[in-house]
């Protein structure tokens, strides 16, 4: 497929824009946000949605939740993550032995990881280079059936469209993505506790008896 690039670059960091979806890679200058911050990552994508956009994020597993990067992985236990984007999660959680990992998020894996690729060419820096490397990794990790389940969608859509997806996780892991879609586009001028309320029950939905949700 031919995509349409189209990069900036100012003081703050480097974009690179695609024209055709409206994805666009920023990359912060500021490689030690990704030590420092929990919220934003060093690298981000926006993507358009109902008038408005929504981030997609890289995070370091050591800034999930404690209760998630301390989790004890059991080889009998089906893990889930919604919203995953580029988190690290998944990919450690796809190395342990454990059944294939699932993933709920509607994010365009393949071209991320084209987009991402072409900025690796662009950079300055082999410290940015690296992490650039990482996330294509997981790109690649995410979009491998034989490593992961991907359901290529929304949350609710998801449900609904697979039904297997009911009652079968025993571990199910968000960290904010799907409620940052909502959040940030908002098309129906929800509240932010309307938001979380609605995402939880369809995410319990997702729990097997005595699963867990964080």
């Amino acid at each position: 497929m031919c995509r349409e690039f189209e990069i900036t670059e100012d003081n703050m960091g480097i974009y690179l824009h695609e024209r055709t979806s409206g994805y666009t890679l920023i990359v912060d200058w500021e490689l030690s946000q990704i030590d420092s911050l929990i919220v934003k990552s060093a690298v981000t994508f926006t993507v358009p949605y109902k008038g408005n956009e929504f981030l997609i994020t890289s995070r370091e597993l050591k800034n999930y939740k404690p209760e998630v990067r301390d989790l004890k992985t059991s080889p009998e236990f089906q893990y889930t993550e919604v919203g995953a984007g580029l988190g690290e999660f998944i990919p450690y959680i796809a190395s342990k032995g454990v059944p294939l990992p699932m993933v709920i998020d509607p994010a365009d894996y393949p071209l991320m990881k084209d987009m991402l690729m072409h900025m690796k060419s662009c950079l300055r820096s082999n410290d940015h280079e690296d992490y650039i490397s990482c996330l294509i990794d997981r790109c690649e990790i995410i979009m491998d059936p034989g490593k992961v389940k991907l359901f290529n969608t929304y949350l609710g859509e998801a449900l609904k469209k697979y039904p297997q997806l009911e009652r079968s996780s025993d571990v199910v892991v968000d960290n904010w993505g799907p409620r940052r879609i909502l959040v940030e586009a908002n098309p129906k001028g929800e509240s932010k506790d309307e938001i979380r309320s609605y995402i939880e029950e369809l995410e319990k939905r997702l729990l097997r008896l005595n699963g867990e949700l964080y």
